[in-house]
Parts: C-alpha cells; sequence; structure tokens
C-alpha cells in the first residue's frame, strides 16, 4: 500500500483533533471542523480501501469498504460508519445551523473514536 495514503489521513485527523480541542467562539470555528471531518472522511475510506486491497479484496463506494472492512474486523462498529457517511453527505449537501452544530457535537462524541481506530492499521 502507498504509504502516503495513510500519511495524509493521519495528518488530516491530527489537523481535526487539534480543531475540535479548541473552543467554539463562532460559526467560523464550526465550519473548519465540518470540513476537516469531510478530509478526514474522504482520506479514511480512501486509506481503508487502498489497504483492503493490499489484502486481496477489491471494494468501490465507500459503503462497500465499510461494510468489507467491519467484516474483516479492521473496524469495529459499522453502524457508526454508516452513518458517518450519512453525515458526510449531508454536510456536503445542505447547511443550517442547527444541523451544523449537531454534526460538530456527534464528530466530537461518537465519530472520533472511528477515525482513531484507522490510526493502528498499518
Amino acid at each position: 500500500m502507498n504509504p502516503k495514503k495513510r500519511d495524509n489521513f493521519l495528518k488530516a485527523l491530527d489537523s481535526l483533533e487539534e480543531a475540535i480541542a479548541l473552543p467554539i467562539e463562532n460559526q467560523r470555528d464550526i465550519a473548519g471542523i465540518i470540513k476537516n471531518f469531510e478530509f478526514v472522511y474522504e482520506l479514511g475510506w480512501k486509506f481503508l480501501k487502498a489497504y483492503l486491497e493490499d489484502q486481496g479484496m477489491e471494494s468501490g463506494s465507500p459503503k462497500d469498504v465499510l461494510t468489507k472492512a467491519f467484516q474483516s474486523k479492521i473496524i469495529n462498529d459499522e453502524k457508526i460508519w454508516l452513518e458517518i457517511i450519512q453525515a458526510r453527505n449531508l454536510s456536503v449537501h445542505t447547511y443550517d445551523r442547527e444541523l451544523a452544530e449537531k454534526l460538530v457535537s456527534n464528530i466530537k462524541n461518537d465519530y472520533m473514536n472511528s477515525f482513531r481506530e484507522l490510526k493502528n492499521i498499518h
């Protein structure tokens, strides 16, 4: 596997970790966290896809990748990952303050642990 995919994912995850650790003072902070989340999601599923391919498993869509990663016990919670896919799709196609604030809360409280588990894949 191209180590650059893992490195890019880890850099994006570090940026998201940093963003959620800081106090949220305005809409720009919320927008920045959501944008970082989108980067981590995109790089994360693509990293998983590359990893699966190295293991001899072909996959296509993000949902397919995450389902195969769950079946292979690479990720622990398929349900949360499917929720992450939905959240990402909403975040890029809809903007409303209430949705944005709920998404930031979900990122901090639910999604980060799933992203962090990818750090252990080599």
